[in-house]
C-alpha cells in the first residue's frame, strides 16, 4: 500500500532598484562673463547629440546611463538605475518572506556594486568627451572675445604630438 503526499509551496518575488551617481564638475575659465560660458557649453553639447530633457536640463543617454548638464553648465551628473527581479520558495508563507528578505538583500547588494563598477567604467570615456567639450567652449569664447577687441586677421588651430591643442588668434587693434 502506497501514501500519497502533498507538499504545498508558496513563491513570493520581488523587484530590487538601486540607482547610482557620478558627479562631474566642470570648470570653465571665465574668458566670457559665465552665463556666456554656460551658453556656449550648452551649444557644444547639443551639437554633441544632448537633447533638452523634460525639466529643460540638457540630458544624453548612452546605454543605461543618463547624463544631465546642471542648468549652470558647472556640473555633469550621470545617473545608472538597475533592476533585479528576485524571488523564492518555501513550504509556508512566513518562510518564503524570510528567504525573499535575504535574497533581496543579497540582490541589492549586487546590483549596487555592479552600478558603481559601471559607472566607474564609464567616467574616463566621459572625462574625455567632457574635456574635448570644454576644449571647443574655450576656442569658441576666445574667437568671440578676439572679435570684440578689434579686427580678427587670422585663427589657427593645432594640436602637437601630444595632442595638445593650441589655437592662436591674431587681431588687428
Amino acid at each position: 500500500m502506497s501514501l500519497a503526499y502533498r507538499a504545498n509551496w508558496v513563491t513570493v518575488s520581488s523587484t530590487v532598484t538601486h540607482g547610482d551617481t557620478l558627479n562631474l564638475e566642470l570648470s570653465l575659465l571665465g574668458i566670457l562673463p559665465a552665463p556666456e560660458m554656460a551658453a556656449l557649453m550648452r551649444e557644444t553639447l547639443r551639437a554633441d547629440g544632448w537633447r533638452e530633457g523634460p525639466s529643460g536640463a540638457l540630458e544624453k543617454r548612452e546605454g543605461e546611463v543618463t547624463m544631465t548638464l546642471s542648468p549652470d553648465g558647472q556640473r555633469v551628473e550621470a545617473r545608472l538605475a538597475l533592476t533585479r527581479e528576485v524571488s523564492t520558495r518555501a513550504p509556508d508563507a512566513a518562510a518564503a518572506k524570510v528567504a525573499l528578505e535575504g535574497a533581496a538583500q543579497r540582490a541589492e547588494d549586487e546590483v549596487r556594486a555592479t552600478a558603481a563598477a559601471r559607472l566607474t567604467a564609464l567616467e574616463p570615456d566621459l572625462r574625455v568627451k567632457l574635456g574635448e567639450a570644454v576644449q571647443r567652449v574655450y576656442a569658441e569664447a576666445l574667437r568671440t572675445k578676439a572679435a570684440a577687441l578689434g579686427e580678427v586677421e587670422s585663427v589657427r588651430e593645432t594640436r602637437d604630438a601630444d595632442g595638445a591643442y593650441e589655437v592662436t588668434i591674431r587681431v588687428k587693434v
